[in-house]
């Protein structure tokens, strides 16, 4: 025994020096961003270099989709991994609404909590913000930002070149920090990036200094139609503050030497809004042309299952996992990101509910290890839901997308003033080829045996979803005035914040250092993205050993010099100088032929002692907060035009 205890203890430490440490994960959202209006998607787009360049880092996945409508439905489905019929979330929560997301759902922060990390979320909630609704009521550690959408209250413009919002909403946009409101009505200047990229470094770094992983969201306001009465500032400029913000977060990364051990994703929470014109977004190929033909002063945006509302742009960075540069034509949506998660950090969900995701895990090169079940439908097929509705009306299966029912929302400039009469049923339904017509012009002539393959799949979801025996929560969409924030009073004015400073300033990226600042995320223009791009030095003083690994050496010290004298080491007294029952000696006296196990030992302690080294260096990675590898060349970009 005294032979084998060493050996097993040297593998147990090997092992320990071998296991990765859990990945960080931040997910940034956009508000209205479409598909074509980042470059990796549209050429013609030059406001998003910072995500254009994270894109290519990872995964573009060309066919990703919000699971919803409106801003709420995308968010829940984002932190529960459920689709609406099973979390009730059909519409949108505002500063009205009594509720939010219904208190028997568990979110991500809930399970990543659970698993150690912390957990924040930065920027716009959507879930509802009376008592036990907020962020911080729903597994959240850390929460910055505003309840709901600044359409739905009035912003104070403190930029000189904006004037103040002219609007009847009841009371001003309250910022909050934690369950508290810091200042309402809020101020622009406290949601820029320098505001809102320094709280998320802070959280970061206290993350870190306690030794945690962390999971972030970021939620971001700028990107939406900005309600003010001046032509300041325009689409451009909004999408160019999303695309700040994405530099900003990789600074972040690179100053505390996390981005090969975090995962990134970049997308949108909610597709364009036509309505809004120019300002509105761009939906890339994705025109919706059946109903803007059919029903003009129409379109097929946000708001509607035509693909203009509901593709949304996502890509996915996590080194040594998914390949950099690689495009995704697989079905993918917001549902997919829990189960994904749950798979990296070996979550187990829970039995009493249902998921619709599956992790995309399987997508990644040389990690496939949960492929799609072929023989369960909805795994070549997903659905669309309407605003307010749970039928299952509308579904993409394969390339195909096929419409019992088409709705339409708002065109620019339009006069139609009744949406009911732009909706139509289809009981023989619309079907389109989506990769010979994006479009979704001409609906395509299909057999008897295709239409019967798509009444299948439409009974198969049915059944599902009337599925007996699981969690069926309900949502509380009603609204009352009472519900509007109002921290002071009958004039709702307040603020906590100090007059002179705003927030806590990311003093290591300004904006007047954004040129400087981006020379990490974005190559400079003609230039190729290195293969290998590595990070400067931290310039950190040398780590003392730590108590613990100072043990844990001269454990493996111990162990080489105890088996040398062939001792018992581990649970055994001290030798009382006894003969050999083979060799009928003292321990001092043994023939040459018993050195020959004794070699065979020296070398597992060595190799021991390797294992040893390894949890040091591990250990000391882990404190230098290190990366794994550099990574290279950005993803081609795509012509759709």
């Amino acid at each position: 025994m005294s032979f084998f205890s060493p050996i097993i203890l040297l593998a147990a430490l090997a092992a320990l020096s071998l296991a990765a440490p859990p990945p960080n994960i931040i997910i940034i959202m956009g508000h209205m961003v479409g598909w074509g209006d980042i470059g990796a998607n549209n050429h013609y787009t030059s406001s998003t270099p910072n995500i254009d360049y994270q894109v290519g880092l990872g995964m573009n996945y060309q066919d990703f989709y919000v699971s919803g409508t409106n801003p709420s439905s995308t968010v829940a489905a984002l932190l529960t991994g459920r689709a609406a019929p099973w979390t009730g979330v059909t519409k949108w929560f505002g500063g009205g609404s009594l509720a939010g997301l219904p208190q028997t759902e568990l979110t991500m922060a809930d399970y990543l909590k659970d698993a150690g990390y912390s957990t924040g979320y930065f920027g716009v909630w959507d879930l509802g913000h009376t008592e036990g609704y907020l962020p911080t009521d729903r597994g959240f550690d850390y929460f910055y930002g505003a309840p709901y959408s600044r359409g739905n209250s009035c912003v104070v413009a403190d930029n000189p070149d904006l004037l103040e919002y002219t609007c009847q909403k009841p009371t001003g946009l309250p910022l909050f920090e934690n369950g508290k409101v810091v200042q309402q009505p809020a101020t622009f200047t406290n949601f820029s990036n320098n505001v809102m990229s320094g709280k998320l470094r802070g959280f970061v770094e206290d993350s870190l200094e306690n030794d945690q992983p962390f999971f972030a969201v970021i939620s971001h306001l700028a990107v939406n139609h900005p309600k003010i009465n001046t032509d300041i500032p325009t689409r451009e400029m909004l999408l160019g503050n999303l695309d700040e913000m994405v530099g900003k977060v990789q600074d972040i990364l690179v100053d505390n030497n996390l981005k090969y051990n975090t995962l990134r994703v970049v997308t949108s929470k909610r597709a364009p809004v036509a309505s809004m014109c120019q300002r509105g977004g761009k939906v890339g190929p994705f025109q919706g042309l059946w109903q803007t033909t059919n029903f003009p002063g129409t379109a097929g945006t946000a708001g509607t299952t035509w693909e203009g509302g509901v593709r949304v742009p996502f890509g996915i960075v996590y080194h040594n996992w998914v390949t950099k540069g690689t495009t995704s034509r697989n079905p993918r949506s917001v549902l997919d990101i829990l189960p994904t998660i749950a798979e990296l950090v070996n979550i187990t969900l829970p039995t009493d509910r249902l998921f619709d995701g599956r992790s995309m895990v399987s997508d990644w090169d040389d990690h496939q290890k949960q492929p799609a079940d072929p023989n369960d439908e909805r795994w070549d097929s997903m659905v669309f839901f309407e605003e307010g509705s749970t039928e299952v009306n509308v579904i993409r299966k394969g390339n195909e997308k096929v419409y019992w029912r088409t709705t339409g929302s708002e065109a620019c400039n339009s006069n139609i003033t009744n949406l009911d009469t732009a909706t139509a049923e289809h009981e023989l339904p619309l079907a389109f080829d989506l990769r010979e017509d994006a479009a979704e012009f001409g609906n395509y002539s299909y057999t008897s045996f295709k239409l019967r393959l798509f009444e299948e799949t439409r009974a198969t979801f049915i059944e599902y979803y009337n599925t007996s025996g699981v969690l069926r929560s309900v949502a509380d969409f009603s609204e009352s005035g009472s519900a509007y924030v109002c921290c002071g009073g009958g004039d709702c004015i307040c603020s906590s914040l100090p007059s002179d400073e705003v927030g806590e300033v990311d003093d290591k990226t300004t904006d007047e250092e954004l040129e400087d600042e981006s020379s990490e995320a974005v190559p400079a223009a003609g230039e190729d993205i290195p293969s290998g791009i590595s990070d400067e030095a931290d310039g950190s003083t040398q780590l003392e050993p730590t108590d613990s690994e100072t043990q844990v050496v001269k454990l493996g010290v111990d162990l080489v010099a105890g088996i040398l004298e062939h001792q018992p080491l581990i649970g055994a007294a001290p030798s009382q100088n006894k003969p050999l029952p083979d060799q009928g000696g003292t321990v001092g006296q043994q023939s040459s032929s018993s050195l020959l196990p004794l070699y065979v030992l020296v070398v597992v302690a060595v190799v021991g002692v390797v294992g040893v080294v390894g949890f040091v260096g591990y250990r000391r990675v882990k404190r230098r907060r290190n990366g794994h590898q550099p990574i290279g060349e950005q993803a081609s970009l795509l012509d759709w035009s």
